[in-house]
């Protein structure tokens, strides 16, 4: 999952993007990879998002 809402900005709850290696040429994905630590290319899919709490 990436991390799309910024760290104080909500106490409780944050907004993730999830992670996928299944990559496609759609406008809601971005391409994460090995120069962001993950250990291939992947894509997070910004049609998805989904809030879940900061405990998790």
């Amino acid at each position: 999952m990436l991390i799309v809402t910024l760290s104080d900005a909500v106490p409780t709850w944050i907004v993730v993007a999830p992670v996928t290696r299944t990559i496609r040429q759609m406008l809601t994905l971005v391409s994460v990879g090995v120069n962001h630590g993950l250990p291939e290319d992947c894509v997070a899919s910004f049609d998805n998002l989904q809030p879940i709490r900061r405990s998790f």
